[in-house]
């Protein structure tokens, strides 16, 4: 069973980039899917989810962390029960790598496990400013990638996207760079890269992020959009990501909030609560 990891900060595309990987030329049984979500709800996995695509969610903490003894054993059940060709690994975004690629390596897991590739997502927009700010778990996720997308670069201009390229580029000199529009990258292009396995023993901490599983009331877009207004004004804390499934009148719509940008999408799924990620949260305020 091949495996490939795909690390990115909080918002930076992941979910994206798999859900588009998955829609194209995947096989029945080809593709399996272990999502890590920070929060209790796994929201990736209910919007990954589909008839030919096995997902496994594993919830409430990090797998390179406080999951980490659950990572290997959830492994073993998805190759025994499904025996996928390729098993497709989404740590949450404050995941810091080395750690889970030394348990895919390890003892237990190779007769069964091949790391193929690692695959680390960046935000266009986004990267420069939270480089200083994010510190060493943030570059380590460029440093460990053997292929490296700089997602959103419709965001962009010219100038930041080649700064951005410029700074991806002296952490990282041997990996390929590509930049991608709302994750638009096909297996082809995951095929084509091989890991290096490089740096598999190293170490780094990750900062502490607190979160929050908070109710959702069916409410309207002007509601919803009032809610947001007052996270962008930090009534709520610094609020780096949200993300869950709310009926918005009388329908359920996929949230997406990303550090000061909220998008909203149509989605067949059953509501969840919203997951928050951030610091100094203070929700004492927040509508129930």
């Amino acid at each position: 069973m091949n495996i490939a990891v795909i690390y990115g900060f909080l918002g930076a595309g992941k979910t994206t980039l798999i859900r588009h990987l998955l829609s194209t030329s995947v096989a029945p049984g080809q593709v399996a899917v272990l999502v890590n979500d920070f929060g209790k709800i796994n929201v990736d996995g209910a919007t990954l989810s589909g008839e030919h695509v096995q997902v496994m969610p594993l919830s409430s903490g990090c797998i390179c962390c406080s999951l980490s003894g659950a990572f290997v054993p959830a492994i073993e059940e998805l190759n025994s029960k499904w025996g996928p060709e390729w098993l497709v690994i989404e740590p949450t975004g404050v995941a810091a790598p080395f750690a889970l690629e030394a348990l895919i390596r390890g003892q237990r897991l190779a007769p069964i496990a091949n790391l193929a590739c690692v695959v680390t997502i960046v935000d266009a927009n986004r990267f420069l400013a939270y480089r200083p700010k994010l510190g060493e778990f943030y570059t380590a996720q460029v440093q460990q990638a053997d292929l490296v997308l700089i997602n959103k670069v419709d965001l962009v201009s010219v100038a930041q996207l080649t700064a951005t390229e410029a700074a991806l580029r002296e952490l990282n000199p041997t990996s390929r760079l590509l930049a991608t529009k709302f994750g638009a990258v096909d297996w082809p292009a995951l095929l084509s890269i091989s890991s290096s396995g490089a740096q598999t023993n190293g170490h780094v901490d990750a900062p502490e992020f607190e979160t929050a599983d908070l109710a959702l009331a069916p409410q309207t877009q002007a509601e919803l959009e009032a809610r947001f207004a007052a996270i962008n004004a930090g009534t709520y804390g610094r609020i780096y990501r949200a993300k869950g499934i709310a009926l918005i009148d009388g329908a359920p719509w996929l949230i997406n909030y990303v550090d000061g940008r909220l998008d909203v999408e149509p989605i067949k799924a059953s509501p969840t609560s919203l997951t928050i990620i951030g610091h100094d949260l203070d929700l004492s305020a927040w509508p129930t």
